[in-house]
């Protein structure tokens, strides 16, 4: 059973659509409707024509507009041919070296038609790339010749005319033949066309498409005055638009759901168990807008009723009874081919580990909007922050840029900020919401951090509110990033990176990825016992009651990794370890998996299991130091990234190995991307060794974005983005 929901969210919809500017061309598969007999002023006469076929080629001009998202009207100009032949077949008398035979001869009218068509038509996107057309074509006849003869035909490979008035043999098997122009040519026809053309891309922007096309010309009009002959065709042709591009911009949410039934034991009733649900952005460009589609997908599970959750042992007795609520926990892992095993026991390896990230001091913002997103973490007062508390991964401690440098401020009496609001120049016009980013900024951190307002100066730069390292990128991403706030201090340090203590780095976790499945309505047991262990008497009924309640606790110790509540029935809950949990796992005690569950009643039931931890430790110390990032296509080392640097290695010594990694972000050329990452790794090593010439590399490399830069889990955001345009050093040595 599956369900395509597609929900649409347009954030702006331009009356300036886009409009195609092309040329077409078609091959015709003409055919003949006729009723007449001869051409006036010629001898071709003939019990009369009916039909006939040919072929031809027409092309021109083609222009379409919008009328929506979907409609179009369009005008076509163009030559067409309407070329065919008439024919028809009567008996007659042929002369054979035996004698006179009766035989057949045939009429043939070979017509050369060539007209100017004005072609006004409709056309609708009915899905994805599909258009349907239909319009009405005015044709005006340039020219309409012809060639007419008749033929013997039976038999085909001899024999000859016989005259009958002389009684004789004409001595040839043709006759009658004639051309010239033909006789009361219209100078208008008209038809009705339908037809289907599918698009495709030709180049990156769009702005190139080839759309071939099936029509159907049905003639309405004679195109000979005195006579009934009238036109249609079938054609192939393709058309290739010009199609300027456009900056609106859409969003759709996406909903593929796909639900399977199982029929499953002791419940109450049927119920629907979520899967879990996948999101992708998808970017679709064309030239009159850019698409932004959510993918999600999940795959639900409808538990139907099977047995039902009671064990009558004794059913012609009088019974007693015995209740218990149904409750049990499952532990299953992922191996490495993604499948399901049961769970036997945790191993983690782990190194000491020290971290420095790159703090970066930019705020982005959404489309026409002074608003802090969301994603930024903020508090109500300072007291609510700590940052001994954040998992130590950049884009976590970017999340909280605004509370790292509001609380650097407050123990800094003497720092001092400015900050400087943007806008993006393609997707935004007003200056002055640059400035209201910039208070936004600045209001937070007074209000949140009491930091005094003389101390935040806010630059008014409502005559140049657009970034000096612009991003020219045209796509959504490329102009988010624009869209910013950018502060600076006269306390460099105020805005350095953001250095962890040392802490035990989980470099291999196994299994990463754990299944716990809740079966509460399922029969732990068939045989019941009472409170001391002791086995019920047969002659009893042992009833389970349903659950309405249930929480589940993962645990070592005092330290809780993950807890849930529900009331579902059966539930699935995929856990994977966080490098923060995985490193609060300590060896020799095990982990803890305790499901509680309440039926209607408030009576209580519990199931427990415990998994062992395995804990190995590297003699290997890292230090890590990931730069503060390079700004867009630049691989240049400021003062700033080697002071960075200077401090990092500064207690380097004969026994450490150095490795360096450059990455980039998505935007733009890949391969470009890549060089452009390999030649910051090199800078960086250049200038290690002209500080420390004894420096030892075992590692140079640039990945360009084939790997995500460290603690990147995606491009979907501009600081995620900015990010990975960094270079990671790491040093290791023997403890």
């Amino acid at each position: 059973m599956k369900i395509i929901l597609i929900i649409l969210f347009i954030s702006t919809l331009s009356a300036k659509e886009a409009i195609y500017y092309g040329i077409y061309t078609n091959y015709n598969f003409n055919q003949y409707s006729a009723d007449f007999q001869e051409l006036e002023a010629f001898n071709s006469c003939c019990p009369g024509y009916l039909d006939g076929s040919g072929s031809g080629f027409s092309f021109g001009a083609n222009v379409k507009f919008p009328l929506d998202k979907t409609s179009y009207v369009g005008l076509r100009l163009g030559l067409n041919d309407y070329s065919g032949e008439l024919t028809r077949t009567e008996n007659t008398y042929v002369n054979l070296p035996s004698g006179k035979s009766l035989g057949q001869f045939t009429h043939y009218i070979d017509a050369s038609v060539k007209a100017i068509t004005f072609e006004p038509y409709y056309s609708y996107n009915i899905f994805d790339k599909l258009y349907l057309n239909g319009g009405i074509q005015f044709s005006s006849m340039l020219s309409g010749t012809h060639n007419s003869v008749e033929k013997i035909t039976k038999p085909n490979n001899t024999g000859t005319f016989w005259d009958e008035e002389k009684n004789e043999s004409t001595n040839s098997r043709s006759r009658n033949q004639t051309s010239g122009d033909i006789p009361n040519l219209s100078s208008f026809d008209l038809g009705i066309v339908v037809g289907a053309s599918y698009e495709i891309q030709m180049n990156k922007d769009n702005t190139i498409r080839l759309l071939p096309e099936l029509s159907y010309r049905y003639g309405i009009t004679s195109f000979v005055s005195d006579n009934d002959w009238k036109m249609s065709n079938f054609n192939i042709g393709i058309n290739i638009f010009y199609a300027p591009k456009r900056l609106d911009k859409y969003y759709f949410d996406e909903y593929n759901i796909d639900t399977i039934k199982v029929k499953k034991d002791y419940i109450k009733d049927e119920f629907v168990v979520l899967g879990k649900q996948k999101k992708e952005v998808i970017e679709k460009e064309s030239s009159e807008k850019i698409d932004y589609i959510t993918m999600i997908s999940r795959t639900d599970t409808l538990f139907t009723k099977g047995k039902e959750a009671i064990i009558d042992y004794a059913k012609d007795t009088k019974l007693d009874v015995f209740e218990d609520v149904a409750v049990n926990i499952e532990i299953d892992a992922y191996d490495e081919n993604n499948n399901q095993v049961k769970l036997d026991k945790i191993k983690l390896e782990v190194e000491l580990t020290r971290e420095i990230y790159p703090l970066l001091p930019t705020i982005f913002f959404e489309v026409k909007s002074n608003r802090i997103p969301e994603r930024y973490q903020q508090f109500r007062n300072a007291n609510e922050f700590d940052l001994n508390e954040l998992e130590p991964n950049p884009i976590v401690y970017n999340r909280n840029t605004l509370n790292i440098i509001g609380e650097r401020m407050s123990k800094n009496v003497n720092a001092n900020l400015d900050i400087t609001g943007y806008i993006d120049p393609t997707t935004e016009s007003d200056c002055s919401l640059a400035l209201e980013r910039a208070k936004s900024i600045k209001f937070y951190l007074v209000n949140v951090f009491n930091i005094e307002d003389k101390r935040i100066k806010i630059i008014d730069n409502n005559n140049d509110c657009v970034p000096n390292d612009l991003t020219r990128t045209q796509t959504e991403d490329g102009y988010a990033e624009n869209r910013r706030v950018e502060i600076n201090s006269n306390m460099p340090e105020l805005l350095f990176a953001v250095t962890n203590t040392k802490y035990e780095e989980p470099i291999k976790i196994k299994p990463a990825n754990i299944l716990f499945k809740i079966n509460a309505d399922q029969i732990v047991s068939k045989s019941p016992f009472d409170d001391n262990y002791q086995a019920y008497p047969k002659k009893s009924t042992y009833k389970y009651s349903m659950l309405h309640f249930w929480n589940l606790k993962v645990s070592q110790g005092n330290n809780v990794l993950f807890e849930n509540n529900g009331q579902s029935q059966y539930s699935e809950l995929p856990f994977e370890f966080s490098r923060k949990n995985a490193t609060d796992l300590v060896s020799d005690r095990n982990l803890d998996i305790s499901l509680r569950g309440i039926d209607d009643m408030g009576k209580e039931a519990n199931d427990y299991i415990s998994i062992g931890i395995v804990k190995d430790t590297s003699l290997t110390e890292v230090e890590k130091l990931t730069l503060t990032v390079f700004k867009v296509s630049q691989a240049t080392l400021d003062n700033r990234i080697k002071n960075e640097i200077k401090k990092f290695i500064r207690n380097l010594d004969e026994n450490s190995e150095i490795e360096i990694t450059g990455y980039s972000d998505k935007l733009g050329n890949e391969i470009a991307n890549k060089n452009l990452s390999a030649v910051r790794a090199d800078e960086v090593k250049k200038y290690i060794s002209s500080i420390a010439p004894r420096a030892k590399f075992t590692k140079v490399v640039g990945l360009g974005s084939e790997k995500f830069a460290p603690g990147i889990k995606s491009y979907q955001t501009p600081e995620e983005r900015f990010i990975s345009r960094t270079v990671e050093i790491t040093i290791k040595k023997k403890r």
